[in-house]
């Protein structure tokens, strides 16, 4: 039987692997840098102002016969991101006992930012609408998706009625469901966010997220009936430039990327100024907070009998840092802000002494892969710096200088075809191309950040 003639369709797979480097970090002072240029290129600003309904932030109702207030907070993080606080507490001073009540006023499955499925054992929810509503018309608004929409949730449902201890003036609480112990938890449901999605699973669209610009509705409900409103809107201005006009002035306006790890000296007159430049590519943009992104740590021996004992510690209480922005909205579907510059300033106060380490987003609860961009390859340290104060002394650098990195390598697959394409069996692969910068070498893995360091100087005095 005579075989059919095939198209040869190729489809490239990226393969990440991840590398530890043993190797002694190599260290880099202000007269003796590798740097690669950054060439300008034309860029898309935005800002988002967001403003509350009267100025309010919060708003609350007390159920008397329940012994409970129900709350209903929101909070701007800058630009178009902010956090929605929905919340049960006790008033009572005294341990107290409720039931569930399922006196939900808006549908409960409407009301979980997390999916799509029923609150369960959750005794609070809070839904966004898009335009303004009131107490009298409130059922009528469609609640937008605040989750993910690519994914498919399976949802339980449970019969029996769920019973809430609730600790005296809090909101903690201990579950049960049919007199059986579930959880200690607190009786709220908290979510930060810029925008909303659309399409995706169950539609002919796919998910795309969408950044808040207009005039939006909060509706927070509780299982024992109560309903809060608050109101925000958000406009945007967008301007383009080419160049690096978003610099802060403490930072060259002809950027480099600085290998190796930093020394910097700070004097108690003047600052000591680092520059980063940020990078953060996916669908949905993130706030970072830069105030917290910069840390300054310490790790000595003390040694008793040529044993050694680790004593690690925060250094930052002997600096004075600022930086040039405290938030940054980055990423998402328009790749907001991508290559921003902040500066941060560090002077040492005046009994400051020694040599710390520097890190950067390793504060605890930041949960995000940092890279920092390497000539070669991207990198991810346990520092990658020493910051020096007074003599350098004592030494507070005593920690390890291991990085990690990935190696990407090409897999080449061919596709046998028939005529018709939609036949293939991989006609419905494609070949997604990784996000790039310019001057880097590599690919970049989507939902991680990246930074390079552009700009240092010392310190005067």
């Amino acid at each position: 039987m005579p075989r059919r003639k095939g198209i040869g369709t190729t489809v490239t797979v990226v393969v990440v692997v991840i590398i530890l480097i043993v190797a002694t970090i190599a260290f880099v002072t202000l007269t003796s840098q590798s740097s690669t240029s950054v060439s300008p290129t034309t860029s898309s600003s935005s800002s988002s102002n967001i403003s509350l309904d009267s100025i309010s932030t919060s708003t609350s109702t007390s159920n008397s016969s329940q012994g409970l207030q129900f709350r209903l907070q929101v909070m701007p993080n800058g630009g178009a991101n902010f956090t929605v606080t929905a919340e049960e507490f006790n008033i009572l001073g005294s341990v107290n006992n409720v039931t569930e009540a399922s006196a939900w006023r808006y549908a409960a499955e409407l009301l979980d930012p997390f999916n799509n499925c029923a609150q369960g054992d959750s005794s609070v929810g809070f839904a966004i609408f898009q335009g303004y509503y009131g107490m009298n018309n409130y059922t009528s608004g469609k609640s937008l998706p605040l989750y993910n929409t690519t994914t498919m949730f399976s949802c339980t449902v449970n019969f029996s009625p769920y019973e809430y201890l609730f600790q005296p003036k809090s909101d903690n609480v201990s579950i049960y469901n049919d007199h059986q112990f579930q959880v200690n938890t607190t009786a709220s449901v908290s979510l930060s966010t810029s925008g909303y999605w659309t399409g995706g699973a169950d539609t002919a669209s796919p998910a795309t997220f969408n950044t808040f610009a207009g005039s939006y509705t909060v509706l927070g409900a509780g299982e024992w009936g109560n309903v809060l409103l608050l109101h925000f809107s958000v406009t945007t201005s967008s301007s383009t430039s080419t160049g690096n006009s978003a610099v802060p002035a403490e930072c060259p306006n002809a950027q480099t990327s600085i290998s190796g790890v930093i020394v910097v000296t700070a004097g108690t007159t003047l600052p000591a100024v680092l520059c980063f430049q940020l990078y953060y590519y996916s669908a949905a943009p993130l706030t970072l907070n830069l105030t917290s992104a910069l840390s300054i740590e310490a790790l000595q021996y003390i040694y008793n009998d040529s044993v050694g004992t680790p004593r690690s510690f925060s250094g930052a209480l002997n600096f004075t840092v600022s930086v040039s922005q405290s938030q940054l909205v980055i990423g998402g579907p328009t790749n907001e802000n991508e290559g921003t510059v902040v500066a941060y300033n560090l002077t040492a106060k005046a009994s400051a002494s020694g040599n710390y380490q520097l890190g950067f987003f390793s504060y605890p609860g930041f949960g995000g892969d940092v890279w920092k961009l390497g000539p070669q390859e991207p990198l991810r340290c346990g520092y990658y710096g020493e910051l020096l104060a007074g003599s350098g002394q004592p030494d507070y650098d005593q920690g390890t200088g291991g990085c990690i990195t990935y190696a990407t390598t090409s897999s080449t697959t061919t596709c046998l075809c028939p005529t018709a394409p939609a036949a293939c069996p991989c006609a419905s692969e494609s070949t997604s191309s990784s996000p790039s910068i310019p001057g880097v070498p590599y690919p970049l893995m989507t939902g991680n950040i990246y930074f390079r360091i552009v700009g240092e100087t010392n310190s005067a005095g």
